[in-house]
């Protein structure tokens, strides 16, 4: 005979159970945009006008640094440093999306700091979106 707290759990309980659990641990808050126009220059008088962006999720997050790798590129040896970037479940970031740090309770040197997203994990059963992220920055010398 199945124990009473047993008989009623199901695969969607478990994940929104895991959603909540999760979210309380978001202790980041970013903002994520998306380029929608192409920079341009403005016949006439030169002026440089950057590329469009739109937000596409502003909130809590949790922002969690992986391995870095050095690498030489334009004869300057840069760092490129990697994030794993967790968004609530139904967040609809894509690959080139730039996640910018606007709050954290924990680290303020994440404050200010952009990432590019690189991919996507997708998961059917997904209790957090999960970005992989890199920023860039030249090594001192």
């Amino acid at each position: 005979m199945d124990r009473p707290s047993e008989r009623n759990v199901t695969v969607s309980s478990i994940i929104a159970r895991g959603r909540v659990r999760q979210a309380s641990l978001f202790d980041t808050t970013v903002t994520v945009t998306r380029k929608s126009g192409e920079g341009y220059t403005q016949h006439g008088d030169g002026n440089w006008h950057p590329d469009a962006t739109s937000q596409v999720y502003q909130g809590s997050a949790l922002v969690r640094p992986e391995a870095a790798s050095r690498t030489e590129a334009g004869g300057e040896e840069i760092e490129i440093g990697r994030y794993l970037v967790k968004l609530p479940a139904d967040t609809a970031v894509e690959a080139g999306d730039l996640v910018t740090v606007t709050a954290s309770t924990h680290d303020s040197g994440l404050v200010g700091q952009t990432m590019r997203i690189l991919d996507v994990l997708a998961d059917e059963w997904q209790i957090c979106r999960k970005a992989r992220a890199t920023t860039q920055t030249d090594v001192p010398q």
